[in-house]
């Protein structure tokens, strides 16, 4: 489809949500898992084109990989990197991008030529480029200078000090964390800056845990992000489904930050989430600090169109370089949904039409953008899942019509290709249970259908 119609909920939120692995994990896992001897089953692996894309780069380089999508597995037998020469292409998966080219110049006396889509190209290399120039890798750029596509002679890393500028991507720290357990001697790696900093500690963590047999992917915080948003746009309660795994992920973080601003109440039942949301809000104006948690604030700044409140997102300018320019690109949209946004290269600044007229409940909140809303809002997606997904969840408030439409929602599919469906079959198990009662965490509710 070329664009996709939201429904809103008619009924609030009671829904159950297993989120798919987490996108990070999984491809650090295949990496780790590579680099070592032995043979590793990766469970709860996500299934995506960014991980596809992975498995595909490892493939290629020589290994041999066995999935059971059934069974959320992924089997590789590790060891050495078998093929001297290959032709790999990466899309527009940061995290290949960056974790196989580092792998890559592990190798003495390789030859390999990367390629990606086009979005790729202008997503920054430099910091990792001159890094493993350093250790020994040779470069020959095919287009715009420490960019893609290029080829690169590969002669082993030789070890010592590497100082590197991860100030654009942690994925480029993370890269040379991981494969520094293949340099000829110690490698020492020197990051005067790095951002989403939570992402460095998940590789820190993930190399202690290798090499294993087994290895467990935990749920994906980012895409629980827009679950846990739900409830605060639709009303209800959505519960998370093994939300209390998710450990090595900062983004898990974005629910305290919606409980600590009245939006939701949470209760942890054994290893799964409920989160409530709240009735009434206050309109005391917000500034939250997304530098840690970057990939979360697309759904928080796409709600902000519902909240009644004024929202000053910072923190955010390495996010101008990832799968789009994510600050233009919510700027944008969101330009079609509130009353007025502005921005400068690192913070976002927001003022809803609930914000201007200081509603203060859900009920206020609907009937206002019914008023002020056109009839149909279109939203450019610019090919980036989180885009598509985090205006689709706003698109779930009841304000009395179906208002808007996600253009290009396959693009879902790096990350979470089912996401849509997910959604559909939440609202329609909402549909068959009217909520009578929420009160601090507690549903009361009786069946819609015998």
């Amino acid at each position: 489809m070329d664009t996709l119609q939201i429904s809103p909920f008619e009924n609030l939120s009671r829904s159950v949500v297993l989120p798919v692995g987490s996108k990070s994990i999984t491809n650090r896992a295949l990496i780790l898992a590579a680099m070592s001897e032995g043979d590793c089953v990766i469970e709860g692996a996500l299934f995506s084109r960014d991980t596809e894309i992975m498995m595909s780069c490892l493939s290629v380089l020589g290994y041999d990989i066995s999935v059971n999508k059934q069974a959320s597995t992924i089997s590789i037998k590790g060891g050495e990197i078998k093929n001297s020469t290959a032709e790999l292409f990466v899309g527009n998966a940061g995290t290949a991008a960056r974790f196989i080219t580092a792998f890559a110049a592990t190798k003495q006396g390789g030859c390999y030529t990367f390629d990606s889509d086009e979005a790729m190209y202008e997503r920054p290399m430099k910091g990792l480029v001159d890094a493993l120039k350093s250790q020994g890798a040779e470069f020959e750029f095919l287009g715009k200078e420490n960019h893609f596509p290029f080829k690169i002679k590969t002669n082993g890393l030789k070890g010592g000090v590497v100082e590197v500028d991860a100030s654009q991507s942690s994925q480029i720290l993370s890269a040379l964390m991981m494969v520094s357990k293949k340099a000829l001697t110690p490698l020492e790696i020197k990051c005067a800056q790095t951002v989403s900093k939570p992402f460095v500690e998940m590789t820190r963590t993930m190399i202690s845990q290798f090499p294993t047999s087994r290895y467990c992917v935990e749920p994906d915080a980012t895409a629980s992000s827009y679950f846990a948003m739900l409830p605060v746009i639709t009303g209800g309660v959505c519960a998370i489904k093994n939300f209390a795994n998710c450990v090595l992920q900062g983004d898990a973080k974005f629910v305290e930050i919606l409980e600590k601003l009245g939006l939701v109440k949470t209760q942890k039942i054994e290893n799964d989430i409920l989160v409530f949301g709240c009735s009434t809000f206050s309109n005391e104006a917000v500034e939250i600090d997304f530098n840690d948690i970057s990939d979360t604030f697309l759904t928080f700044a796409a709600a902000s169109a519902f909240l009644p409140f004024r929202v000053k997102i910072t923190g955010i300018s390495h996010t101008r370089k990832q799968e789009t320019d994510r600050v233009f690109a919510m700027e944008s949209q969101l330009k079609k949904l509130v009353k007025n946004v502005t921005s400068s290269e690192d913070w976002l600044e927001i003022e809803s039409f609930p914000a201007s007229q200081k509603c203060s409940s859900r009920k206020e909140i609907c009937s206002c953008l019914a008023k002020e809303l056109p009839n149909t809002i279109s939203i450019e997606t610019f090919d980036d899942h989180r885009v598509a997904m985090s205006f689709a969840i706003v698109g779930c408030a009841n304000i009395g019509r179906e208002w808007l439409v996600v253009e290009n929602p396959k693009c879902v599919s790096k990350t979470w290709r089912e996401f849509f469906d997910v959604l559909s079959q939440v609202k329609m198990a909402s549909e068959k249970f009217r909520i009578v009662a929420v009160d601090g965490g507690a549903a009361v509710g009786k069946s819609s259908v015998s």
